[in-house]
Parts: C-alpha cells; sequence; structure tokens
C-alpha cells in the first residue's frame, strides 16, 4: 500500500471513494499534492479543542485524496475541498454557528485530462449563499477566457445547514465529495508529529490599525502607499455628536436616503465629543489628509475593537482584506443620530443647496468646526450631523465600535484608510 495521500501517478485510475484513510496535518501542498506537517491525532485533537487551525485529509483504501478540511474554530471557519487524486475540484467555505455550519461559498471547477488544478480555462461555478439558502451564482463554462452567466436563486436550499462535527466525526463533510453517496467508514492513520508552518490561513478580514496612534499628536507613519513618505499626526476637535436615541448613521452626507440605516451596535444617548485625526506630511506641510473620526462615549481604554455593521451584516462571511463600509460620492462622510434622518431628506429636497452645504461655500449659519469638520442640527430632533473629509476621497470606508473591559461600548471610529499598511515610526 502506498503512504497514506502520496502523489498518485496522472495516468493511474481514479480509485472508488471507499474511505478508510484520515490523516491530520498542517495543510495541503498543491505542489506535490500530498499532505505536508503530519501530525498525530492526539495533537490534531488538542487543536481543535483549543480553537487552533489544523487540516484533515481523507482518503481511500488505495491512499488517494478525495477531503482535504481546513478547520480554525477561533475563527468560525471550516473550508471543505474535494479532490480528484491531485487537483482540487471544489472548495465549500461554512462559518460556524453555535452547533451548526453555514455554508457562504462554493467554488467548483471542471478540468480536462491534461490541465493543472485552477487551469484558467476549467468550466468554473461559483455561488455566494445567504442562511435561508437563496444564492447568487457566477458560471464561467469556459473559465477565464470565456463569457459568464450571472443569476439569483431565491429557493431555500437546507443544504446550507450543516451540523458542527465533533472532532473525527468528518463522514458528513465527506459527503460533499460528488462520488460519495453514503456515510464513509473512516479510520485514523497512526502519524508522528513533524510540525510546518501551516500553508493556509483562515480568511482574514481587515482589522482596525493603529487604534491609539491615529489620536495621538506627533506620532509619526511611513508607507509604501506614499512612496516612503513621512507624515505626523495632528487631532482636530471637532465639537459635539448629539445623540437623542443613540442610533448612529455613517455615511455620505450628499448620499442620504429613505433607507440609510443606522448600525446595529447600541450606543449612549447624549452629546459627545468627536475628534479628527489628520496627518500632514513632512516633505509638503500643505497636504494635510483626514485620517479618522472618533466618537468618545466614555474616557476609558478600549479593550477590543469590532466591525460595526449594519442589519444582515455578518463579519464572519467576509474574506481576506474585506470590509463593510460606508459609501462616499463627494469626498466626505458624517456622523449623525438616526432620529434626523426625515430632516436631512428634508434638506435633499433641494438638492444642489443642500451639497453646497458639503462641497460648496458654507452658507451663513453653518458652523464649521476644527479641520474640515463641519455641523448641521436638525431643530426637531436635537440631533446634529458632524462631518469631515474622507481620507483620500471617495471609496468606502470601515466604521470599528470599541468596547471596554466590561463590554460597553466607548469608543466609534470611522477608519479612512490613510494609515491602513502604514508603518508606525513613534
Amino acid at each position: 500500500m502506498p503512504p497514506p495521500f502520496a502523489p498518485r501517478p496522472r495516468s493511474e485510475p481514479h480509485a472508488l471513494p471507499l474511505f478508510s484513510q484520515v490523516a491530520y496535518c498542517a495543510g495541503w501542498s498543491a505542489s506535490t499534492a500530498s499532505i505536508v506537517g503530519p501530525i498525530s491525532p492526539a495533537t490534531a485533537r488538542e487543536r481543535d479543542s483549543r480553537g487552533e487551525p489544523y487540516a484533515v485529509v481523507l482518503g481511500d483504501a488505495a491512499g488517494t485524496p478525495l477531503v482535504l478540511l481546513e478547520i480554525s474554530w477561533r475563527d468560525a471557519h471550516c473550508g471543505v475541498w474535494t479532490l480528484d487524486g491531485r487537483r482540487r475540484t471544489a472548495h465549500h467555505r461554512f462559518v460556524r454557528d453555535g452547533d451548526r455550519l453555514l455554508l457562504i461559498r462554493s467554488r467548483e471547477w471542471r478540468y480536462a485530462e491534461e490541465d493543472p488544478e485552477f487551469h484558467d480555462g476549467a468550466w468554473y461555478r461559483e455561488r455566494e449563499y445567504e442562511v435561508d439558502g437563496s444564492h447568487t451564482q457566477l458560471l464561467r463554462p469556459h473559465g477565464e477566457r470565456g463569457s459568464f452567466r450571472q443569476d439569483r436563486d431565491r429557493n431555500p436550499d437546507s443544504t446550507v445547514h450543516r451540523r458542527t462535527p465533533a472532532f473525527g466525526d468528518w463522514a458528513d463533510l465527506a459527503m460533499l465529495h460528488p462520488a460519495v453517496v453514503s456515510p464513509p467508514a473512516l479510520t485514523e492513520a497512526a502519524a508522528e508529529d513533524a510540525p510546518v508552518e501551516a500553508p493556509w490561513s483562515p480568511p482574514r478580514p481587515l482589522r482596525f490599525e493603529h487604534a491609539d496612534a491615529l489620536f495621538r499628536p506627533g506620532a509619526v507613519f511611513r508607507s509604501g502607499h506614499w512612496t516612503g513618505r513621512t507624515a505626523r499626526v495632528e487631532v482636530h476637535d471637532a465639537g459635539v455628536l448629539r445623540l437623542p436615541t443613540g442610533r448612529v448613521v455613517a455615511c455620505d452626507p450628499t448620499s442620504v436616503w429613505e433607507r440609510t440605516e443606522p448600525y446595529t451596535v447600541p450606543v449612549p444617548v447624549g452629546d459627545h465629543p468627536v475628534a479628527l485625526s489628520a496627518v500632514r506630511f513632512d516633505d509638503d506641510p500643505t497636504h494635510v489628509r483626514a485620517a479618522a473620526a472618533r466618537v468618545v462615549f466614555a474616557d476609558v481604554p478600549v479593550a477590543s475593537w469590532e466591525p460595526a455593521t449594519l442589519p444582515g451584516q455578518d463579519p464572519r462571511r467576509l474574506d481576506d482584506g474585506e470590509f463593510f463600509g460606508f459609501g462616499v460620492d463627494g469626498g466626505i462622510g458624517c456622523f449623525f443620530d438616526a432620529a434626523a434622518l426625515p430632516h436631512f431628506l428634508k434638506l435633499m429636497e433641494d438638492f444642489d443647496r443642500y451639497t453646497d452645504v458639503f462641497l460648496g461655500d458654507n452658507p451663513e449659519g453653518i458652523e464649521v468646526q476644527g479641520e474640515r469638520t463641519l455641523s448641521i442640527t436638525d431643530p426637531d430632533s436635537g440631533a446634529n450631523l458632524v462631518a469631515f473629509s474622507s481620507g483620500w476621497g471617495d471609496g468606502s470606508y470601515p466604521v470599528w465600535a470599541g468596547r471596554d473591559a466590561d463590554g460597553r461600548v466607548c469608543r466609534l471610529v470611522a477608519d479612512l484608510l490613510v494609515v491602513n499598511g502604514a508603518t508606525l515610526l513613534g
């Protein structure tokens, strides 16, 4: 018998999927079509209990790898790959939600015999699933080389929900392989630990960088995005944000509409100070960029940061580098309480005059505060809108909620992505 999950010769016929071998490891090598970093079942069980990443390879009696599981419970992640013995043919991304797994996305490739893995001419299909099982589909019959079709299927698909497996209970996930028609019997292969760096990682959505330094006057950053230039932080008082209901909206004030929604994170009602972080470039002191806008609800240390989300947004669904953000089309962002939404919709009826408040000359009665900030009050609700320049201009920007050690929201920050990826020099 060949060693577990050794590369199979291309000409060898595909064995029937009579699973008998389970191997634990750091991951899968696409270049050798074999496992890397084998670990013992006991070590894998320990990693599972601690939520640490590890991989599982399931194969048939002949040693042909058919299913690869990539698991990291601390990231609520379970990825399931199917293989044809030497190439990955499909990927199903699940997120853990307690005792069940929710299918988020599936991708599938169909190869000609001579095609390498992920060949750009291979038939390809991608599906994005909602919690109810409805999905959107992208189909490329001739891969990247040909046309594509997109459609939406609103019929619920119950297969998007699966139970979260206990360690070692991989039979249900094995059935994602198209050739498996009944739950297979699985036997763990003994192995000695040979740890290596994992060749995979769970999805890493955008994270809030430099939360403290962004609002420390004099902090110095350097970034490759700035061609190696350095810039220093300035912090400006942007006045007070008045929140009669604590339902905060962040948006481009020139694009307010009826369906504008507040964030789901609850914040205290009342008047709260707003600060604007800006960076001034050392080689051109006239070049200043708004870097972040912060609302402080309590002057206590932040213990953790999380993305502020709108109804229906789930951060677990995000892929590498992705984030939920508010869109900007006029080079400006703002915070306001949702109670003032009717007032701003009313002002937008005279759209040209309203947008001139932000994009043109400020009319008499509009209070300009600090550096590139502006405040407008709704006389009915008492809420006000605090606007600020949006970093590099138009685009999409995340909002982060900071919680204290007791879990209460003490900060809300619109990150304008100016120092994202930059190096803090001091």
